[in-house]
């Protein structure tokens, strides 16, 4: 007897919708298509042919697949995209949040942007982003996401240092900061590496695993 469920599963792929939805549409599927295809076997038709007919009626996998996410969409105004991306993005940007003021005890601040600043400093810290992205990535997928949910949801704590980022400029240029070498290109161009762009890219390296679901969508005559 053919898995059904499985088979579902593999031709549908990843829904985007919530995991008790997935199950509850793949259930569904997968019931139609054993009653479809016990009652061909009672009709005398060979396994082959009942497991062919069975499928007949789902053509287009892909179009299925987006109906149902419509569907979804339609019945909640809040998409699973949407609270995927704000519960586990600020769920990694806490996370983030925490990790940086840990860091902040051990590193001066100054070593930041300092040009003789000795990587030792950053390598455990990207290392620590890596996992981290990594980390939302997976979370992401584990809750339904597609890929770019799962990506942003991976990157999002970058967020928080671009904001820091910003509020330096705005301090210096405002006046609020007495350390005229905020404004300098150099510093800034450092300070924007380092501190935005470089742990972005670590965010993303570690989202990269996860990016792609676990099955593909195989043709209607495999099993």
């Amino acid at each position: 007897m053919p898995d059904w469920e499985n088979i579902v599963r593999e031709r549908l792929g990843a829904l985007g919708v919530s995991p008790e939805r997935e199950e509850e549409v793949v259930a569904e599927l997968a019931g139609h298509f054993e009653d479809t295809y016990e009652g061909c076997l009672e009709r005398s038709a060979t396994p082959e042919s009942a497991l062919a007919f069975a499928f007949s009626e789902v053509t287009h996998w892909a179009r299925l697949r987006k109906e149902i996410r419509r569907a979804a969409r339609e019945e909640d105004p809040m998409s699973v995209h949407t609270k995927n991306l704000v519960l586990l993005g600020m769920t990694m940007l806490i996370s983030a949040a925490i990790l940086l003021l840990a860091l902040l005890r051990q590193v001066p601040p100054v070593a930041w942007v300092h040009p003789k600043a000795p990587m030792l400093f950053f390598i455990p810290w990207l290392l620590s982003y890596c996992v981290l992205g990594a980390l939302g990535a997976y979370w992401s997928r584990r809750e339904g996401g597609n890929t770019a949910t799962r990506f942003l949801s991976g990157v999002f704590p970058v967020a928080m240092h671009l904001a820091i980022f910003l509020c330096v400029i705005v301090a210096a240029v405002t006046g609020a900061s007495r350390n005229p070498e905020h404004l300098l290109p150099s510093f800034l161009v450092r300070a924007g590496l380092s501190f935005v762009v470089v742990p972005g890219i670590a965010l993303a390296i570690g989202t990269l695993p996860f990016l792609r679901n676990h099955t593909r969508e195989s043709s209607p005559a495999g099993t």
